[in-house]
This record gives C-alpha cells, sequence and structure tokens, in this order.
C-alpha cells in the first residue's frame, strides 16, 4: 500500500507541473519575461563587397600600369640619399 500512495503523489506533482507549464505557456502573462534577438544592424552584403574589391583592384592596376610607363621610359629617376 506504501508504493500506491507514493505513486499518486509523484502523479499529483507531475500534473500539478504540467498544468503549470501549460497555463504559462498559453496564458497572455507569463510567469517569467520572454527574451528577444537584437535585431541585427549591419547585415553584410557580400555582393558589395567583392564589388568594392574589384574596384580597388582596377585602381590598383591602374597605378600599377602608370609605374611600369614610367619605368620603361626611363623617366623614373632614384636618389639614394644617407641621412
Amino acid at each position: 500500500m506504501q508504493k500506491r500512495g507514493y505513486f499518486n503523489v509523484i502523479l499529483t506533482v507531475n500534473a500539478v507541473l504540467l498544468a503549470a507549464l501549460v497555463w504559462t505557456q498559453v496564458s497572455s502573462a507569463p510567469l517569467g519575461r520572454a527574451a528577444h534577438a537584437e535585431p541585427m544592424l549591419d547585415i553584410p552584403n557580400a555582393g558589395a563587397q567583392r564589388l568594392e574589391m574589384l574596384r580597388e583592384l582596377q585602381l590598383l592596376r591602374a597605378q600599377l600600369t602608370v609605374m611600369a610607363e614610367f619605368l620603361d621610359e626611363g623617366e623614373l629617376k632614384v636618389r639614394v640619399v644617407q641621412e
């Protein structure tokens, strides 16, 4: 008989806990505060990043072409000084 009484108590506790859990999920004012994720302010745009990299590479290529022309024409002069 002792086991049956313990079993009934455990079942009652489980039923009360389950009812409390369902009530907090269904009710409009839950017992705890709900956590909300912060919205992302800056979502990375991979396409825009690649476009910016391509523009930078084109600018670098143009500058390198100008430097190569100076070297080919002999207009670039280097002077080494010791301070």
